[in-house]
């Protein structure tokens, strides 16, 4: 949602009660306590396709309440670690989008139809303590939060098929991943 103009609007509390927004854009000038319960969204940008022209990929999006919140339809792009210098392959992006921001949230949320989590999407990430991920997922690639030191909880919904190596290598404080019992097999 994105509000343009001199004053932001008035609205019931109830008002997005139900929707499927996940963060607002607002003018500059105005603050979280102008638009009360909304989160405000702080960056964003793309982190994946889904190879239709017609529907917007895959996205990123921080927000005032500290949440990296992941959403959108399709596929997560691949990254490199971090701490790497040269990318590896061709088809591997640089170091995640968010990275630059790590600072800025401490929660990892993927909700929407995302399919799959790219590699090293969240290693090195030392400031998340806890991820959700939505029922869509099928794939978490190879070292997806490798090295998260400080989180300690994972929610995986049903549909996660494959998980790929290292995935949670180097996460010293993880002491709870959540399954449903459909992914239990």
């Amino acid at each position: 949602v994105e509000f343009e103009g001199t004053k932001p609007p008035t609205y019931e509390n109830d008002t997005f009660e139900g929707s499927q927004i996940v963060g607002t854009n607002v003018p500059e000038n105005y603050t979280g306590k102008d638009f009360g319960d909304i989160p405000l969204i702080v960056e964003k940008g793309d982190c994946g396709d889904n190879g239709k022209e017609d529907i917007l990929g895959v996205r990123w999006l921080i927000d005032n309440r500290r949440n990296l919140v992941i959403y959108g339809e399709g596929y997560m792009n691949d990254y490199n670690a971090p701490n790497t210098k040269q990318m590896k392959r061709e088809t591997v992006n640089s170091i995640p989008p968010w990275f630059v921001n790590a600072t800025l949230f401490d929660y990892i949320k993927v909700v929407g139809k995302v399919y799959s989590i790219g590699t090293n999407a969240f290693s090195q990430l030392e400031n998340v303590s806890n991820i959700t991920l939505n029922e869509a997922m099928k794939t978490i690639k190879d070292f997806a939060f490798e090295s998260m030191s400080k989180v300690e909880t994972i929610e995986m919904k049903k549909g996660v098929e494959t998980l790929g190596v290292g995935v949670f290598k180097n996460c010293a404080n993880l002491t709870t991943i959540n399954v449903t019992r459909d992914n239990m097999k």
